[in-house]
Protein backbone atom coordinates (compact mmCIF):
# COMPACT_ATOMS: atom_id res chain seq x y z
CA UNK A 1 0.00 0.00 0.00
CA UNK A 2 1.35 3.53 -0.97
CA UNK A 3 0.51 6.20 1.62
CA UNK A 4 -1.25 9.01 -0.20
CA UNK A 5 -3.59 12.03 0.62
CA UNK A 6 -6.34 10.38 -0.98
CA UNK A 7 -6.28 7.83 1.23
CA UNK A 8 -6.39 9.43 4.67
CA UNK A 9 -9.44 10.15 6.09
CA UNK A 10 -10.18 12.53 9.23
CA UNK A 11 -13.08 11.28 11.31
CA UNK A 12 -14.46 13.12 14.17
CA UNK A 13 -12.85 13.36 17.53
CA UNK A 14 -9.72 14.03 15.50
CA UNK A 15 -9.28 9.71 14.20
CA UNK A 16 -7.72 9.25 11.35
CA UNK A 17 -8.88 6.23 8.99
CA UNK A 18 -6.00 4.72 5.92
CA UNK A 19 -7.99 3.23 3.35
CA UNK A 20 -7.11 1.10 -0.08
CA UNK A 21 -5.62 -1.85 1.35
CA UNK A 22 -6.17 -3.54 -2.20
CA UNK A 23 -2.68 -3.63 -2.90
CA UNK A 24 -1.71 -5.15 0.76
CA UNK A 25 0.46 -8.45 0.56
CA UNK A 26 -0.30 -11.68 2.38
CA UNK A 27 2.80 -12.17 4.93
CA UNK A 28 5.72 -13.75 3.17
CA UNK A 29 4.76 -11.76 -0.35
CA UNK A 30 6.62 -8.97 -0.89
CA UNK A 31 4.90 -6.15 -3.44
CA UNK A 32 6.63 -2.80 -4.41
CA UNK A 33 4.40 -0.02 -4.95
CA UNK A 34 6.31 3.35 -6.41
CA UNK A 35 4.91 6.05 -6.75
CA UNK A 36 7.77 9.39 -7.70
CA UNK A 37 5.83 12.13 -6.82
CA UNK A 38 5.79 10.68 -3.06
CA UNK A 39 8.99 8.91 -3.00
CA UNK A 40 12.38 10.38 -1.77
CA UNK A 41 14.97 10.95 -4.29
CA UNK A 42 17.13 8.19 -2.81
CA UNK A 43 14.50 5.75 -3.33
CA UNK A 44 14.08 7.18 -7.46
CA UNK A 45 17.75 6.16 -7.44
CA UNK A 46 18.74 3.56 -5.61
CA UNK A 47 15.63 1.78 -4.06
CA UNK A 48 16.57 2.40 -0.05
CA UNK A 49 13.56 3.09 1.44
CA UNK A 50 14.84 4.45 4.92
CA UNK A 51 13.12 6.57 7.76
CA UNK A 52 14.21 9.41 6.05
CA UNK A 53 12.58 8.66 2.77
CA UNK A 54 9.48 7.82 4.65
CA UNK A 55 9.57 11.53 6.27
CA UNK A 56 9.91 12.93 2.41
CA UNK A 57 6.84 11.14 1.85
CA UNK A 58 5.08 11.92 4.50
CA UNK A 59 6.23 15.84 3.51
CA UNK A 60 4.43 15.32 0.41
CA UNK A 61 1.19 14.93 2.24
CA UNK A 62 1.24 16.90 4.68
CA UNK A 63 1.79 19.60 1.73
CA UNK A 64 -0.75 18.36 -0.22
CA UNK A 65 -3.31 18.65 2.71
CA UNK A 66 -2.52 22.27 3.45
CA UNK A 67 -1.87 23.65 -0.47
CA UNK A 68 -4.71 21.20 -1.38
CA UNK A 69 -2.55 19.98 -4.38
CA UNK A 70 -1.96 16.60 -5.79
CA UNK A 71 1.22 15.50 -5.21
CA UNK A 72 2.11 15.67 -8.97
CA UNK A 73 1.22 19.35 -8.92
CA UNK A 74 3.71 20.46 -5.87
CA UNK A 75 6.68 19.88 -7.74
CA UNK A 76 9.35 18.76 -10.51
CA UNK A 77 10.17 14.67 -9.60
CA UNK A 78 13.61 14.80 -7.37
CA UNK A 79 16.22 14.77 -9.95
CA UNK A 80 19.80 13.23 -9.04
CA UNK A 81 21.67 14.96 -7.41
CA UNK A 82 24.91 16.49 -8.58
CA UNK A 83 28.43 15.57 -7.22
CA UNK A 84 29.08 18.30 -4.89
CA UNK A 85 31.68 19.12 -2.69
CA UNK A 86 30.16 21.63 -0.97
CA UNK A 87 28.03 21.37 2.25
CA UNK A 88 24.88 20.25 1.37
CA UNK A 89 22.73 21.89 4.11
CA UNK A 90 22.46 24.93 1.62
CA UNK A 91 20.57 22.45 -0.83
CA UNK A 92 16.63 23.21 -0.55
CA UNK A 93 13.38 21.17 -2.14
CA UNK A 94 12.64 21.68 -5.75
CA UNK A 95 12.32 25.00 -7.14
CA UNK A 96 8.39 24.43 -8.13
CA UNK A 97 7.57 23.02 -4.57
CA UNK A 98 9.08 26.02 -2.70
CA UNK A 99 6.95 28.47 -5.05
CA UNK A 100 4.25 26.61 -4.22
CA UNK A 101 4.69 26.77 -0.54
CA UNK A 102 5.70 30.24 -0.82
CA UNK A 103 2.53 30.95 -2.93
CA UNK A 104 0.26 28.98 -0.23
CA UNK A 105 1.78 31.02 2.70
CA UNK A 106 1.17 34.14 1.04
CA UNK A 107 -2.39 33.03 0.37
CA UNK A 108 -2.86 31.85 4.30
CA UNK A 109 -1.38 35.62 5.37
CA UNK A 110 -4.01 36.89 3.02
CA UNK A 111 -6.77 35.21 3.38
CA UNK A 112 -7.72 34.23 7.26
CA UNK A 113 -8.96 36.98 9.31
CA UNK A 114 -7.76 38.38 12.44
CA UNK A 115 -10.05 35.69 14.62
CA UNK A 116 -8.17 33.06 13.22
CA UNK A 117 -4.48 33.82 14.19
CA UNK A 118 -3.70 30.93 15.78
CA UNK A 119 -5.24 28.92 12.46
CA UNK A 120 -2.78 30.86 10.59
CA UNK A 121 0.07 30.16 12.50
CA UNK A 122 -0.32 26.75 12.49
CA UNK A 123 -0.54 26.59 8.91
CA UNK A 124 2.62 28.53 8.55
CA UNK A 125 4.03 26.08 10.92
CA UNK A 126 2.30 22.78 8.47
CA UNK A 127 3.97 24.48 5.48
CA UNK A 128 7.70 24.77 7.25
CA UNK A 129 7.42 20.93 8.79
CA UNK A 130 6.56 19.52 4.82
CA UNK A 131 9.32 21.90 3.89
CA UNK A 132 11.93 20.74 5.76
CA UNK A 133 10.56 16.90 5.40
CA UNK A 134 10.90 17.25 1.80
CA UNK A 135 14.59 18.40 1.54
CA UNK A 136 16.34 16.99 -1.28
CA UNK A 137 18.93 15.56 0.69
CA UNK A 138 18.50 12.95 3.83
CA UNK A 139 21.05 13.90 6.35
CA UNK A 140 18.76 17.59 5.96
CA UNK A 141 15.32 15.93 6.75
CA UNK A 142 14.17 16.33 10.44
CA UNK A 143 13.77 12.73 12.05
CA UNK A 144 10.08 11.01 12.50
CA UNK A 145 10.72 11.88 16.05
CA UNK A 146 11.08 15.52 15.32
CA UNK A 147 8.02 15.82 13.13
CA UNK A 148 5.31 13.90 15.77
CA UNK A 149 6.72 16.14 18.03
CA UNK A 150 6.21 18.84 15.98
CA UNK A 151 2.69 17.56 15.00
CA UNK A 152 1.47 17.53 18.75
CA UNK A 153 2.82 20.83 19.83
CA UNK A 154 0.52 22.25 16.82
Amino acid sequence: MGIKAPKIYFLMKGQVKLSDFGGAARIGQQINTFNKHYSAPEVIFTAACTETSDVYSLGVIIAQLITRRAAEDLGEVPRRPRPSTRDDRNEHISVQTNNAIRRQRYNIHNSISVANRENQQIARSLIELAGGCMRHYANQRPRIEEVVQTLAEL
